[in-house]
């Protein structure tokens, strides 16, 4: 029969360990990054979810236009993923080339601060990974590109606007950013003037279209309940 000092003891430890864990979920709930994702987050992650090509830039100058800026020729896939160690927070890996070759491949998570601008943070993560390895990465595998996080408005609930900071691998530490804009359809990307990024600087944007879109993982979709992104919901004829 447990004596009372036993049991005040087993009664202490119970505490001890409630508290604690409302400590850990407390902490991860008072972070943005980590709270169950918004519906101005998962509209976003909607739109930026698919593979994207300035195909339309690409064509005029391959057939000689006169006009025509000789852009690079960028491809992004961004491809939504489920990383245990960074759930709940909607994660994606960006696998950019610029004329055919890598330029970059990151993760990203996407999530909604408390000033109401969505965020994307960038993390570094080992370039050797295959898509089957990126579920199973651990927080000791990620590295959080500092000052790296992007920040977007919303003008609609269809148009994002935003910048990118130019702060990769290529170039660290250079205040020039990306001002990008985001819509159902495409992205348009203006490209800071710095040596060192893969992408030529131009007066124009490039325009990224949309020739894919990625599904949501279902695990990801049950956080949001019956909302539906607005660029999903087709228009009543």
């Amino acid at each position: 029969m447990p004596t009372e000092r036993n049991g005040n003891h087993t009664m202490l430890l119970t505490l001890a360990i409630t508290l604690i864990g409302s400590v850990v979920v407390f902490g991860q709930s008072s972070n943005p990054e980590f709270r169950v994702p918004t519906h101005k987050a998962f509209n976003y992650a909607y739109m930026l979810s698919g593979t994207f090509i300035n195909i339309n830039q690409e064509n005029s100058s391959q057939n000689g236009d006169q006009n025509a800026l000789p852009y690079d020729i960028l491809a992004f896939t961004i491809t939504p993923v489920v990383v245990t160690a960074l759930q709940p927070a909607l994660t994606f890996t960006v696998d950019q080339y610029v004329n055919g070759r890598p330029a970059r491949y990151h993760l990203m998570t996407v999530f909604e601060d408390d000033e109401g601008l969505v965020n994307l943070k960038h993390y570094i993560i080992p370039n050797n990974l295959t898509a089957s390895d990126v579920p199973n990465l651990q927080l000791e595998d990620i590295v959080e590109e500092a000052g790296c996080t992007a920040k977007y408005s919303t003008v609609t609930n269809k148009l994002f606007v935003g910048y990118w900071p130019a702060c990769t691998q290529y170039e660290v530490n250079v205040p020039q950013r990306y001002v990008v804009t985001i819509t159902c359809e495409a992205f348009t990307m203006s490209v800071p003037a710095t040596q060192n990024q893969p992408e030529s600087s131009y007066d124009l944007p490039y325009i990224n279209y949309k020739i894919e879109q990625y599904p949501l993982p279902a695990s990801v979709l049950e956080q949001a309940g019956d909302f539906q992104p607005s660029c999903a919901i087709k228009p009543e004829c």
